[in-house]
């Protein structure tokens, strides 16, 4: 599913994520393992103090390749959901460290060249544990477990738009 993603400092961007069958989330020129992604959002909300990250951004013929072998995953299937773990080793060359950053009110996060305001990177957070549009079914990734919950108990200032919505 392709996202328009509003920036601070690029206007619109794209992003995409199809939940039950990619594993990555492109954010940008940005490509994220899902389970990364998302991995970073529970270290920020489980560290109030935390600042500065990173995260590992793949080639984009990686995110394409995912969205191949998905959906013929899929077509042999013939099923709707059929979302597989993949880890980093699993993928064929290197990544790149992108720097994450909030700013010290925790009102805005950039992650690369790309600055978002919180209610944006809120969006997407919320987006991405609920599996995109489609939802991740009767497929949902471990380490989805009680992110949604812990995210809205975080006393990180970059999570107040979610804690504002509870």
């Amino acid at each position: 599913m392709t996202l328009v993603i509003p920036t601070l400092t690029h206007g619109e961007i794209e992003g995409g994520f199809f939940g039950p069958v990619v594993n990555f989330f492109r954010f940008g020129k940005y490509i994220f393992l899902t389970k990364h992604f998302l991995e970073l959002v529970s270290d920020l909300a489980g560290s109030p103090s935390l600042l500065d990250s990173r995260i590992v951004s793949f080639d984009y013929a990686i995110y394409t390749r995912g969205i191949d072998d998905a959906l013929q995953d899929i077509l042999q299937r013939a099923m709707p959901h059929s979302y597989r773990d993949i880890q980093s080793s699993d993928i064929i060359g290197e990544g790149v460290y992108v720097p994450v950053l909030v700013n010290e009110r925790g009102t805005q996060i950039s992650i690369g060249e790309y600055t978002l305001s919180s209610n944006e990177y809120c969006g997407i957070t919320r987006y991405l544990i609920h599996g995109g549009f489609m939802g991740w079914g009767n497929s949902e990734p471990l380490y989805i477990h009680g992110l949604s919950e812990f995210v809205k108990m975080s006393e990180h200032p970059l999570y107040d738009p979610i804690r504002k919505l509870s």
